[in-house]
């Protein structure tokens, strides 16, 4: 049988329009929350209350708390305004939300849990050169197995005309940052900064114009390249490797690079390597092999298309424009896929060559391996 919940004593001595009144008032909070009228049961210590790390400024929560302390509160929180009234249910949402807080850190099923930094592996390393796509263990050991690089690549999402998804410039690097790791051999991939600057947003300007963008401020993103190449020097990478797939990333890369380099005299090095980003090159390279173009004006080309045909067919939307017959780009017709694709794989080869040799270059030229 359910068993209801009785108001607290407080709450009997009035009723009509008084009690209604006491319930939404200050006094008639600080009433109810008086020490004599609260429930009998456990009480909260002192001790299950967080405290502060030393020298961190952040709240870090009681070792011995259970979480029941959550529910100790909730209860108080009903007998003094019971479920009726609104204000009441505020309140209560607000204090289960703090207990929370407070629980937040205890050893439950589910909450963040911290082993220690060298608990072994158990399990082989799975072979893949994204940081993301392996655990933690995994990205430990093969720094110190010596892969000593971490290649930080930026793409964007912007206007790609009508065919490629506006994501085109992070589908490409998925491709060419794994292409341009396993040529180095000793560098993994941070995760592709998938946001940069597209230009001022009141007024638009840029690609900014245009449905669908997503951009950052250049000091945003700056600040963005900052966090991510202390992050990667906290994990022990020896080289930091930026590269921009878009020309307005080129600028903020470069500058942090320089920043980083000096801030931190050189350990770890950080590089800015401006060969990546040389479409010009990849242009005569498709043109000394027989694939001559007639630019549309659309912000697309075959040579993007292929490498994105690569990585993911449906970016390029390859069956709606086959049903549409427009399945070509700049003259060049994308079917039969295979053949586009196979393009895709050789570009992604020729990048990974020029740029790991631009790389090995900067690392040679710092000095360390």
């Amino acid at each position: 049988m359910e068993r209801r919940l009785q108001p607290a004593p407080a709450a009997r001595e009035g009723r009509g329009t008084h009690h209604a009144k006491s319930l939404h008032s200050d006094h008639g909070l600080q009433r109810r929350l008086q020490p004599a009228q609260r429930p009998a049961g456990p009480r909260m210590s002192s001790r299950s209350l967080p405290s502060r790390d030393p020298g961190k400024g952040n709240l870090r929560a009681a070792p011995e708390s259970d979480g029941r302390d959550m529910f100790i509160v909730a209860g108080l929180a009903v007998r003094a305004f019971g479920p009726a009234h609104q204000r009441g249910r505020i309140v209560i949402m607000r204090i289960l939300f703090a207990a929370l807080l407070l629980s937040i850190g205890t050893p439950t099923a589910g909450l963040a849990q911290m082993p220690e930094p060298d608990k072994p592996r158990p399990i082989p390393i799975r072979d893949s050169v994204f940081i993301e796509d392996l655990t933690w263990m995994e990205v430990r050991d093969l720094i110190a197995d010596g892969k000593h690089t971490a290649i930080v690549a930026s793409g964007g999402v912007e206007q790609n005309g009508p065919y490629l998804v506006t994501g085109k410039h992070n589908v490409l690097l998925r491709g060419v940052t794994e292409a341009i790791a396993r040529d180095l051999g000793n560098a993994l991939v941070a995760p592709i900064l998938k946001l940069v600057p597209e230009g001022d947003f009141d007024p638009p300007t840029g690609h900014m114009r245009y449905p669908g963008t997503v951009g950052l401020r250049q000091e945003t993103f700056r600040a963005v390249l900052r966090d991510v190449a202390s992050s990667l020097r906290a994990s022990g990478f020896r080289h930091i490797v930026f590269i921009g797939d878009s020309g307005g990333n080129q600028a903020g890369m470069k500058a942090v690079a320089e920043e980083m380099t000096t801030a931190w005299s050189g350990n770890p090095g950080v590089h800015y390597i401006p060969e990546y980003y040389d479409y010009g090159a990849i242009q005569d390279w498709l043109a000394e092999r027989g694939v001559e173009q007639t630019p549309e004006g659309i912000h697309d080309d075959y040579a993007i298309t292929s490498m994105m045909a690569v990585v993911d067919p449906d970016s390029i939307r390859t069956s709606e424009r086959r049903q549409a017959g427009l399945f070509s780009i700049n003259g060049v017709d994308v079917d039969p896929l295979d053949q586009t694709q196979a393009w895709g794989r050789r570009l992604f080869r020729y990048r990974a060559e020029v740029t790991a040799k631009a790389i090995r270059a900067a690392i040679e030229a710092h000095g360390t391996n």
